[in-house]
């Protein structure tokens, strides 16, 4: 009957007539914003749902780009479906190139409690069967980009000795501070320190199912110099990246400063200021003693404040802790 099931679940959302949601971002200066999800899995590990089907859900959840990470070895279907983790890219590769979006070549490297995900891998069955530290030299020999998931998946959150030595080899790049619509805030505390790469993915096994009105919960926002996978992972090696969740937004304030710019104009009109939101973040602001909610896509007037100009963005939060700050002009 589970078979069945699985099986009734391959076909790609858009034969359901299933509509795009642009979900549009700004581009920064010198960079395109690409909306990403680096962490999803099929029928060819623990997934249900065909490859097809995770392109066309990011599709239609307005991404430009993913990956299928599929388990290196924990394969529950494999009585009916291959361990050849080539396949799902493969299957997937088309549909992806005719929708316009990103497929990168990913595997997750799972060794018992710990998992990472690579990036960019070219032989994705190599590290079947290796204990971790050889599956991520094997990664790395693929010049793959690689990072730590959901490090607080079994209840404990601490920096593993394994991914202590990991890291030191200069085997790990990144960490997935959001997994599954769930932050671990002690996570962005390595972000600077350990000068990882914030990431924010959905770890999705089921259909991804969203309300009316809202959008994917977990995305990564990646800023890169071309829409292409040379141009995603120059942009992942070099921490380019936020972590979105939901309506809140984590990171370095060098690229959380050009992207709130991007976002947010304000004018003034006599007595009035008149910020005005071009993207779908929605923005929670600030100003003054006057806490104001700018909706996505809109305007929100107030008036004009006294004193200094100074703007706090409530929901765009700095990985040292606290939130984006700066004086603004109108």
């Amino acid at each position: 009957m589970r078979l069945i099931l699985l099986f009734c679940l391959v076909l790609p959302l858009l034969a359901q007539g299933e509509r795009r949601n642009p979900l549009p971002i700004p581009d920064i200066a010198g960079y395109s914003t690409l909306k990403c999800d680096f962490h999803m899995h099929t029928v060819f590990s623990d997934g249900v749902v065909w490859p097809e089907t995770r392109v066309a859900e990011a599709w239609r959840d307005g991404l430009d780009c993913l990956a299928i990470t599929d388990h290196d070895d924990y394969h529950p279907h494999k009585e009916t479906v291959s361990t050849d983790l080539s396949k799902p890219h493969a299957i997937a590769a088309p549909l992806a190139r005719r929708l316009g979006l990103v497929l990168v070549p990913g595997i997750e490297i799972t060794k018992g409690d710990l998992h990472v995900n690579a990036l960019f891998v070219t032989d994705f069955n190599a590290t079947a069967g290796k204990p971790l530290l050889e599956s991520l030299r094997e990664a790395k020999r693929q010049n793959a980009f690689t990072f730590w998931n959901h490090p607080g998946w079994k209840g404990r959150l601490d920096w593993y000795p394994e991914i202590d030595e990991a890291h030191r080899q200069g085997l790990l790049d990144g960490v997935e501070v959001v997994n599954f619509g769930k932050l671990e805030p002690q996570t962005l505390g390595w972000i600077g320190p350990k000068n990882l790469t914030i990431l924010s993915n959905t770890d999705i096994h089921e259909l991804v199912e969203i309300p009316a009105g809202q959008h994917r919960e977990s995305i990564t926002l990646v800023f890169a110099r071309s829409r292409d996978l040379d141009g995603i992972r120059e942009a992942l090696k070099q921490r380019r990246t936020l972590a979105w969740l939901r309506d809140e937004l984590w990171g370095q304030p060098n690229l959380l400063r050009p992207l709130a710019d991007s976002l947010l104009s304000a004018r003034r009109a006599d007595k009035l200021v008149i910020f005005r939101n071009r993207g779908s973040i929605p923005l929670s602001l600030q100003v003054g003693q006057e806490t104001v909610f700018v909706h996505a896509n809109a305007e929100t007037r107030i008036e004009l404040p006294q004193g200094p100009k100074k703007v706090e963005v409530l929901n765009f939060h700095l990985t040292a802790g606290g939130n984006l700050s700066f004086t603004a002009e109108w």
